[in-house]
């Protein structure tokens, strides 16, 4: 049993370590446009997406992107809050996609970074920074994997899964930048608020169904 605790309090530091990277890293992007206004790695990932350009992977990718919107993000969040039956997976489908939203909204605003100019494959509108697409994906396919994780038994199917929907999810995020309508920098901004947000729901989620069994065991006891 100590040495169990020992795991879950090392996993717990661990992760909040991981948050508080992506945090100072985000911060760092942030800082760093406000004074430089640009990133090499931004015109690197531009050329590299011209070069590769046709129009069968364009069709692709614009049909992948749409998984990574908030409306897709939303839906699909609607329909885990139907499915599942479990309250703390009801409450946190709601709050996720709500926290992202809200999230890319204020920053945005506050960042006003527009979009790269002339190389937009589809329509965008707005700021270009983070990437609520990217954040969006990295909050729902990470939550959705972190619950097949805990609940599928299958360990072969559910590492195939996870990998699949990590995949997809850094798919996604790419296909902003091929599609020109987000700079790489905006997707890595997503990425990293993504994860720190993903962290801290997760130890809250596990933290609040903890409680929740508690409470339900000492009322059985009663």
């Amino acid at each position: 049993m100590q040495a169990k605790n020992n795991r879950n309090k090392y996993a717990i530091i661990s992760s909040i370590c991981l948050a508080v990277f992506c945090v100072i890293m985000f911060v760092y992007l942030v800082v760093k446009y406000k004074a430089n206004k640009t990133f090499n790695i931004d015109n690197h990932f531009i050329r590299f997406s011209a070069k590769i350009r046709s129009d069968d992977l364009t069709d692709f990718l614009k049909m992948v992107t749409h998984f990574g919107s908030i409306l897709t993000i939303a839906i699909l969040s609607v329909i885990l809050f139907l499915l599942s039956k479990n309250k703390v997976v009801k409450i946190f489908s709601i709050v996720n996609v709500g926290f992202v939203s809200v999230f890319c909204l204020i920053v945005k605003h506050l960042v006003q970074r527009p979009r790269p100019e002339g190389i937009a494959l589809i329509e965008e509108t707005g700021f270009s920074f983070p990437s609520a697409h990217t954040m969006g994906s990295v909050v729902f396919y990470g939550f959705l994997i972190f619950l097949i994780l805990r609940c599928f038994k299958n360990k072969p199917l559910k590492f195939v899964i996870s990998i699949i929907m990590s995949l997809t999810t850094l798919l996604i995020g790419y296909t902003r930048v091929y599609l020109g309508v987000h700079f790489a920098t905006d997707v890595m901004a997503g990425v990293l608020a993504g994860i720190a947000y993903l962290v801290v729901a997760i130890i809250v989620f596990i933290l609040l169904e903890q409680k929740i069994k508690d409470k339900r065991g000492n009322y059985e006891k009663k």
